[in-house]
């Protein structure tokens, strides 16, 4: 049975709004640019849905192109070329559509997995730092400044050497090999304080800022092309290193919380398991 265009478009558009207001609390009325881009993916994946919907092409393979796009993409921007970066500036715009894509058509197959959540996940991982990257070796291609290269590949160390991150890893493996038998996360209602508010609506404004979102694609994308068509502003340079800050801040938030807030204690492991 092959569901007609115009039910899949309105289905979708129902199910996205009401997504975009519960999980994300966006009111698009007073959002024209995510309402405008929101539209966009929508008229785009509805398109793709109707005719992929009797294909064989599975909802984790889309989730893969959307990967691949994004390591694409980040490749072409490296490069410094005019015409490459703007190809890679349109795929960056437009390439959440796949995402956008998968569920909805998981739906429609009856392919709904834990997997395919996974790998949404990890095609937004993949493609924030593909971008980041290229972004990083397009200001060393064009000022011929090494710094460029060592901020892009601190980038990345940080990420890897994060404590915090390293733990999750750690203890998904350390449950599947079965050396832990049981780990409840436990929920720590605690009275906060002004001082821990303070301190929460500042860790919050860095996590948010020049986040993994398109916002963040679009609006660096946007710099770099005024910087290259019109003027050389550098903006995109201060942005880099305000990128960079923001990652070694991160870097050592979570230091501090693993080490000194003891972190592991929201881990509640059986006492067999502790060392």
């Amino acid at each position: 049975m092959i569901i007609p265009y115009t039910r899949i478009r309105k289905t979708h558009y129902n199910n996205m709004f009401k997504r975009l207001r519960r999980d994300f609390d966006i009111d698009l009325n007073s959002s024209p640019y995510t309402k405008f881009k929101s539209i966009i993916y929508i008229e785009l994946s509805s398109i793709l849905i109707f005719f992929l919907q009797n294909k064989p092409i599975t909802p984790n393979v889309i989730t893969l192109i959307y990967a691949l796009a994004g390591v694409i993409g980040g490749i072409l921007l490296s490069t410094g070329k005019i015409e490459l970066v703007i190809i890679a500036s349109i795929m960056f715009f437009l390439k959440s559509f796949l995402d956008w894509s998968d569920g909805y058509l998981a739906k429609i197959k009856n392919k709904t997995s834990e997997l395919g959540a996974v790998l949404d996940e990890w095609a937004g991982f993949i493609g924030y730092y593909s971008f980041l990257c290229g972004f990083g070796i397009l200001l060393f291609n064009q000022t011929e400044q090494t710094i460029y290269l060592i901020l892009t590949l601190l980038i990345v160390f940080l990420k890897i050497c994060d404590i915090k991150f390293f733990i999750y890893l750690t203890t998904i493996d350390k449950l599947k090999e079965k050396k832990i038998s049981k780990i409840e996360i436990v929920n720590k209602l605690k009275n906060v304080n002004k001082q821990k508010n303070k301190i929460n609506k500042i860790a919050n404004f860095f996590k948010n800022f020049l986040d993994d979102r398109a916002r963040t694609y679009d609006f660096i994308s946007l710099l770099i092309l005024i910087d290259i068509f019109y003027y050389d502003t550098l903006i995109p340079n201060f942005v880099f290193f305000l990128i960079c800050t923001k990652f070694c801040l991160a870097f050592l938030w979570n230091f501090y919380l693993v080490f000194f807030k003891d972190f592991l204690s929201q881990f509640k492991f059986s006492k067999n398991d502790r060392k």
